[in-house]
């Protein structure tokens, strides 16, 4: 988290570490499963979404979708298609989730957890937060 209570450094971070886990798996799914798409999709899940949704609970609010590029460029890569091939085709087609998606479910769940937690200063910190937004709303 940033001072001003961004995140944007740390999803940039996720991002690039994403691409580094992308090629590698890439490569190690390309010689030992070149035409299984379902175990590529798999080792995906498993190496790549896991370190790019790393610290979702804190930013999965702000809806990015340069987090679904990486799972996109991957998903091409593995069928064998041109980069331009259009996105809306490729999230038809092969009916995959959304990785921003992913990060809003677990911020909701963080959220949700938070609330209910029995630790009196995380409690202050909703009811904080509430009061932020309610205010925010009711300047606009």
């Amino acid at each position: 988290m940033q001072k001003n209570g961004g995140a944007e450094k740390h999803i940039v971070e996720r991002l690039r570490r994403a691409m580094i886990a992308m090629k590698q798996t890439w490569s190690i799914g390309g010689r030992l499963f070149k035409d299984d798409y379902e175990r590529r999709m798999k080792m995906f899940n498993a190496l790549v979404e896991s370190i790019a949704l790393y610290g979702a609970e804190m930013w999965g609010w702000r809806n990015e979708e340069r987090v679904d590029r990486v799972k996109k460029k991957y998903v091409k890569w593995i069928l064998g298609l041109d980069r331009k091939t259009p996105n809306y085709i490729l999230a038809e087609e092969t009916k995959m989730r959304e990785l921003r998606l992913e990060a809003m479910k677990r911020a909701i769940k963080y959220e949700e957890t938070a609330r209910k937690s029995r630790k009196k200063i995380v409690v202050e910190c909703m009811k904080a937060l509430d009061r932020e937004e309610r205010g925010s709303e009711e300047n606009k």
